[in-house]
């Protein structure tokens, strides 16, 4: 090992461009140094790389460069990387409880964690067992950080833990003991916190409904917060959207009304067109996940007449609007639940049935605008896109001045009707109507003709006749 620590910096910033290296010539493009190659060296340039951190004199320890290839030996190793996990996760822990004491440097942190993910990532996807693993070897340093109230890390505590507790079967007493001061304002007020804390409270809302159903009052807080600030309006409604998917309905019942008070006030004094549509989407699946004539007469209890308005200033209006195959999916879903198991949406408000028929019609009918991919890596440990310069290549997982979000931490976007096929929405949705004709053909003859011919090709679809 040189005694040199400006020759460390070359040579992990050297080795960590070869790992990143494609051949282009191929399609898709393949790297130039393949796992093969890299597993019978991974020992000791692992144990190498981290030598330098103890070689380094003091105003270098946290050397960027060194951690950046640590992370992409991970990343580039896939599970072969498992013989030196215990190694690499132990190390990791002892430099974040350093750098902990003194966080001076935001992008070595940054990979520090993302290297952390990265592990998490690799060997929780090939053995779920190492699940209990990593978090015996994790929540120790973790609560240190939570309870010494060290800002710069607490979002990445979060994320990892939403990760974990994401691939764990159940929710440990180790998270259930975590869960109430999670709650704190405090921690809700910093705006670096508010991603990685709505994401950790829908992996509660996975694994453990109880609790969120038995501290529905701070969450009552935590969603009213976060519904102040353009900001945060998209974190208060993946919030509420955890509650209604995960917890029964009647153990958040009596907080409805003063949710949907806060929704309001919102859409009355600081009305946009993505505030809408976030609305519109959570209608949609409160819709589709609970008895849909209960939600419609639980609404119209806090205000008469509240659901039609609900149906003429958002929902008709915003719903062709919605991209994203889940979200249109789930508003799909929402609105047949409406048309069809709704009697009294179609009683009281006939006409806005017709257009909210109309509008479903269109929704089937235009075409579906797919969603933004994944950032996930592909599976030969290569970051996503084509990107040929390197700091193309690392943006994706570099540290930014805002919230850090953890490159190898990412979430898989949730679909709450994992077991619907859009395409048999259709069909499906003619052959509910054609179930109880005499009472919805009266209401069809309202529809527009465009919509009255596309229903008659999905009930042929279905195979019945209206």
């Amino acid at each position: 090992l040189s005694p040199h620590h400006v020759v460390h910096t070359y040579a992990a910033g050297c080795v960590e461009r070869f790992l990143a290296a494609r051949d282009r010539s191929v399609r898709p493009p393949a790297p130039r140094i393949t796992r093969a190659q890299l597993e019978p060296l991974c020992g000791a340039l692992l144990a190498n790389l981290f030598k330098t951190f103890a070689a380094a004199p003091a105003h270098a320890k946290e050397n960027v460069y060194v951690m950046r290839a640590v992370m992409r030996v991970i990343m580039h190793a896939g599970a072969a990387i498992a013989p030196h996990a215990e190694f690499l996760i132990d190390a990791l822990t002892t430099i974040v409880a350093q750098v902990a004491a003194n966080p001076s440097n935001p992008r070595f942190s940054h990979y520090t964690f993302e290297a952390i993910a990265a592990l998490v990532k690799t060997l929780t996807a090939a053995d779920a067992s190492t699940v209990a693993a990593f978090e015996a070897r994790l929540f120790p340093a973790f609560e240190r950080i939570l309870h010494d109230d060290i800002q710069e890390f607490a979002p990445y505590v979060f994320q990892i833990m939403s990760m974990l507790l994401e691939r764990n079967a159940e929710c440990t007493d180790a998270y259930a003991e975590l869960f109430e001061p999670l709650l704190a304002p405090v921690l809700w007020q910093r705006p670096p916190n508010v991603p990685a804390l709505a994401r950790l409270m829908r992996a509660y809302a996975l694994r453990a409904p109880h609790l969120l159903a038995a501290h529905l009052g701070a969450l009552e807080a935590v969603f009213a917060h976060l519904m102040r600030r353009r900001s945060t309006e998209q974190h208060a409604f993946y919030l509420l959207e955890a509650v209604v998917t995960y917890v029964p309905f009647d153990a958040f019942d009596a907080h409805l009304d003063a949710f949907f008070e806060t929704i309001f006030e919102r859409l009355t004094h600081k009305k946009t067109p993505a505030l809408v549509k976030a609305f519109v989407i959570f209608m949609a699946l409160f819709v589709g996940k609970h008895d849909a004539e209960r939600v419609a007469v639980r609404v119209d209890r806090i205000q008469d007449g509240l659901f039609g308005m609900v149906l003429d200033g958002a929902w008709l209006t915003h719903m062709p609007k919605v991209r994203g195959v889940i979200e249109r999916k789930v508003c799909a879903v929402g609105s047949i639940a409406l048309l069809c198991d709704a009697p009294s949406v179609a009683e009281r408000y006939a006409e806005q049935w017709a257009a909210l028929c109309d509008a479903l019609v269109a929704l089937f009918e235009l075409p579906v605008q797919p969603d933004d991919p994944d950032d996930d890596d592909d599976d030969d440990g290569a970051l996503p896109g084509t990107a040929t310069h390197a700091t193309e290549e690392l943006a994706a997982i570099g540290y930014q001045t805002t919230y850090n979000k953890l490159h190898h931490a990412s979430s898989i976007e949730a679909d709450p009707f994992a077991d619907v096929d859009p395409s048999t929405l259709p069909a499906a949705f003619a052959a509910r109507l054609a179930e109880r004709p005499d009472h919805f053909m009266p209401l069809l003859r309202n529809c527009s003709e465009q919509a009255a011919t596309a229903i008659q090709a999905y009930a042929a679809q279905a195979g019945v006749s209206l």
